[in-house]
């Protein structure tokens, strides 16, 4: 795990990436190390976690000095592709799996990615060539950004998009006008190759990048799978199901749990997180691989959000976990600690680019506490609800699957399960169904006419700068089979996951954390991928293969949970009171009025609604203070180091 960054040129010396890594520390505090010839540079910085040695340098280098690797992230099957490559003759010479992706590009060249189980995001300077050869993780855990500088011919690339800014040519960031009206309309961020910086793009997931002479070619090197059968299903194949993916969860976890430095679990208290403490708990006091960081009969370490507002409040869950398995409980409170306005700046220059809401504070606080606890690794239940339907707005669409496919018994049983158990409105349940049944065209469209045009003769959000821009981005991707599959599909690939991904990343390596996500093992996302969706969603409950897969490892009031928080917090309450003066004072400034994203009158009004308590517009309004609160961070002055 480290930060990278390097620069490419072609025509002229490549520029020096000194200057980039100097706003990197964080993500690699243990060592450091350049490479250089006439055409490229590549940067490391390293938080050591497999192999301490020195043996784990990088930039790293092959035998005959021909390639040379910058690498973030890890390399979960690196033992068994070390055998493998060792039976095809390659000699090794460190215990790290940064060795590993040399002697995988050695043996199968570009195709390489497509072997690897892990999070990574690399870049590999083939010499002989003169070819630099980048791939990023099927999910796009590790970042990876670049800018081509001067224009075709040159490349710079980095882990963070603020350590780009050390490049001479891209020292003066300018807004992505498209991009942060997609982010203030929809909430959507890292839904495109792009960023909110002009100039600025990332590698997407599960795509491979070569740059040579001959220029940039992107290419896919893998893609989830269709769904086999939308029909309903039997007991016995749901049993079958649940039982193959308790075994693939598993295994998930036995190899997330391998480093040479200690490694936590994130918990929440709620079914993701949940089974992976459980899941690791199980493993650390029966599995005999002989963790080097782990004592026999050490207490696993957790560490959790919690809050006096019961509305956001999970210790009724998290103490369930701990009792039933020994583990060591870590409590965090945001804001209780440290004032909420205070850490937002540290919070925003590490993001770099604005975040949805202020869960992304209550994840910093966790990273925080597991940082003053010596731990360097920890585990996370990202992913889950993505692939395996675990959002309630889900529940709308399997619905509508129902109605459409003729499968009207289930159809009312389920209907009628899931109003009882989560007492939703009628025209709640409309709206999900609705969304299962309109084209992606029409849901955007009418996104955006809410948003704008909230009350005849109101004020609209996006203010004059954005002027012409029309609706926010279409980046809905048709997939065979039903629509609640193709609405997983969209977004664990584009309008949901990516940005968790992106805020759980900035978060851990501002503590010089890594963590790691078990349910986006590949091996398991391809299974959920192919299922039914009465798998996924029936009688009223979400994550039915979980809660099966489970049972006899969670505690069963964790296991039957039907209600849904996460990293919430009472950020609603927090504008209304301790954060209303900071709210205005941000709203009401020359600066917010003066940068033309958002119409300070809509601001204002929403504001005020908010604080009437009529309406909760907290997660509106926490997109325009992010939205602000970036620009003077990043567009306001020039982005220097910690």
């Amino acid at each position: 795990m480290c930060g990278i960054a390097g620069t490419v040129s072609f025509e002229a010396p490549p520029e020096p990436v000194e200057p980039m890594l100097e706003r990197m520390v964080h993500r690699g505090p243990d060592d450091h190390g350049v490479y250089a010839d006439r055409h490229a540079r590549l940067g490391f910085r390293r938080l050591a976690i497999v192999d301490l040695s020195p043996a784990g340098h990088q930039p790293m280098t092959n035998e005959d000095r021909s390639l040379w690797l910058v690498f973030n992230g890890e390399i979960y099957n690196y033992r068994e592709l070390t055998s493998e490559l060792r039976d095809r003759g390659h000699r090794f010479h460190s215990r790290t799996d940064s060795e590993v992706i040399l002697h995988a590009y050695e043996e199968w060249g570009s195709d390489c990615p497509r072997r690897f189980n892990g999070m990574f995001a690399f870049a590999l300077w083939d010499s002989r060539q003169e070819a630099l050869f980048c791939a990023r993780d099927r999910f796009g855990v590790k970042p990876f950004y670049y800018a081509e500088p001067g224009g075709a011919g040159g490349l710079a690339f980095a882990s963070e998009i603020k350590a780009l800014f050390g490049h001479p040519q891209l020292a003066r960031p300018t807004a992505n006008l498209p991009l942060i009206r997609d982010f203030l309309v929809s909430g959507w961020l890292d839904h495109t190759a792009g960023t909110n910086f002009a100039g600025i793009h990332q590698l997407p997931a599960a795509h491979a990048m070569t740059v040579s002479r001959d220029g940039k070619r992107i290419m896919r090197y893998w893609d989830l799978p269709p769904e086999q059968d939308a029909g309903p299903t039997g007991q016995r194949e749901r049993r079958r199901a649940a039982e193959q993916f308790a075994c693939l969860l598993e295994d998930s976890v036995r190899l997330r749990l391998h480093a040479d430095v200690p490694v936590g679990t994130c918990l929440s208290g709620g079914l993701d997180s949940s089974s992976i403490v459980c899941l690791a708990n199980r493993l650390l006091f029966t599995d005999d691989s002989n963790l080097a960081w782990h004592e026999r009969g050490a207490r696993q370490k957790t560490f959790s959000a919690c809050y006096d507002d019961p509305r956001h409040d999970e210790r009724e869950y998290i103490d369930q976990v701990i009792a039933a398995t020994g583990a060591e409980s870590n409590p965090t409170f945001p804001g209780h600690e440290d004032p909420i306005e205070e850490i937002v700046p540290r919070v925003v220059w590490h993001q770099d680019e604005p975040f949805g809401s202020t869960s992304i504070l209550a994840q910093w606080h966790v990273m925080q506490a597991a940082h003053q606890r010596g731990m360097k690794v920890l585990l996370d239940g990202q992913g889950a609800d993505e692939l395996l339907a675990g959002y309630h707005g889900y529940f709308g669409i399997g619905l509508a699957d129902q109605l459409l496919s003729g499968q009207v018994t289930p159809f009312v049983r389920d209907l009628a399960l899931y109003r009882r158990y989560h007492a939703s409105s009628w025209p709640g349940l409309a709206r999900g169904m609705a969304a299962g049944v309109l084209s992606r065209q029409s849901r955007v469209s009418l996104a955006l006419r809410g948003l704008s045009h909230r009350r005849k003769g109101a004020p609209t959000l996006l203010g004059d700068r954005m002027g012409g821009l029309g609706a926010p981005s279409d980046t809905w991707v048709p997939r065979p089979g039903s629509s609640l599959h193709a609405t997983l599909y969209n977004h664990a690939n584009y309008t949901g996951l990516p940005a968790l991904l992106h805020y759980e990343d900035r978060n851990s390596m501002a503590f010089s954390i890594e963590a790691r996500t078990p349910f986006l093992d590949y091996r398991l996302a391809e299974f959920v991928a192919r299922v039914p969706n009465d798998v996924l969603l029936r009688h009223g409950l979400t994550k039915m293969i979980l809660r099966e897969a489970m049972a006899g490892v969670l505690p069963e009031p964790v296991r039957r949970r039907r209600d849904k928080k996460g990293f919430s917090t009472p950020e609603d309450t927090w504008f209304r009171t301790s954060l209303s003066s900071w709210v205005a004072d941000i709203l009401l400034s020359p600066s917010f009025a003066r940068r033309g994203f958002v119409d300070p009158a809509f601001a204002s009004a929403l504001f005020e609604e908010h604080k009437s308590g009529r309406v909760n517009q907290s997660t509106l309004l926490w997109r325009l203070l992010s939205v602000e609160l970036w620009a003077r961070a990043f567009l306001d002055r020039v982005p220097s180091g910690t």
